[in-house]
């Protein structure tokens, strides 16, 4: 009995579908996750697992030892660097609207949470992306990436994981983007807060499952950012140099 070529290829786009569609299930139940999880996970930051006297397992504050306090200190320190750098780099490469790209319009009284849509450099292209799922890496040695569901810094976070739009026709945005058409599944990426360009003004209109249109406003800042790509495009070349890696999926 002979391999039929077709049915081999057909198997594996099934596959590749499966996978993508857990994906999309699992990045679904860990926004879920972090919208309820919220409070113990910021109570997690200030708190270890140690082992208490009797040598049971127990809780204990680390506000004494001054780690935690530590970390935090050595976070800000690294997300107001990685701001400046951030304003500079953009400036360099005479990106447009650079009052939008030198913070993505995320600031303490306007923070950057979950659902939030945002223009995302992905693909070599302008396209929006809605948030996920965020996480932060605190400062110190041993730190680990944790997800949290807001932050009023653009660049205290290490990534953003995003569902990918991209532009169809008039103001229409589509949620079957080129680069996932062919498996006929939504797109995701998992992207370093450089390739975040900038909050939208406003929530798109007409929001349904095969995309959403655009507010006027918005479609003039889109139609800016496109006019300005080659600039945004030498921005994202110097990002690189800094080794930021990017993760498609």
């Amino acid at each position: 009995m002979h391999d039929d070529p077709t049915s081999r290829a057909n198997l594996k786009d099934t596959k590749r579908k499966l996978i993508i569609r857990r994906l999309h299930q699992v990045l679904k139940e860990a926004q879920d996750d972090v919208a309820i999880g919220t409070g113990f996970e910021r109570k997690g930051r200030w708190q270890a697992r140690v082992s208490a006297k009797g040598g049971q397992t127990g809780t204990e504050e680390l506000v004494a030892n001054g780690n935690v306090a530590n970390a935090i200190a050595a976070a800000t320190t690294q997300s107001a660097k990685d701001s400046a750098k951030r304003l500079q780099i953009f400036r360099a490469s005479k990106a447009p609207a650079l009052e939008c790209l030198s913070a993505a319009r995320v600031t303490s009284t306007r923070p950057l949470v979950l659902g939030d849509y945002l223009f995302i450099f992905a693909d070599d292209k302008i396209q929006i992306g809605q948030v996920i799922t965020l996480y932060e890496k605190p400062g110190g040695k041993n730190a680990k990436n944790h997800a949290v569901s807001t932050t009023g810094n653009i660049c205290g976070l290490s990534r953003v994981s995003v569902q990918v739009f991209e532009y169809s026709h008039g103001r229409q945005f589509t949620s079957k983007p080129t680069a996932s058409i062919s498996l006929n599944v939504h797109q995701f990426l998992h992207l370093p807060p450089c390739f975040v360009l900038t909050l939208l003004a406003s929530k798109p209109q007409t929001i349904n499952v095969s995309g959403f249109s655009l507010s006027p406003v918005d479609m003039t800042l889109f139609a800016t950012l496109i006019e300005g790509l080659p600039a945004i495009k030498k921005a994202m070349k110097a990002f690189k140099k800094r080794k930021l890696d990017i993760l498609f999926v």
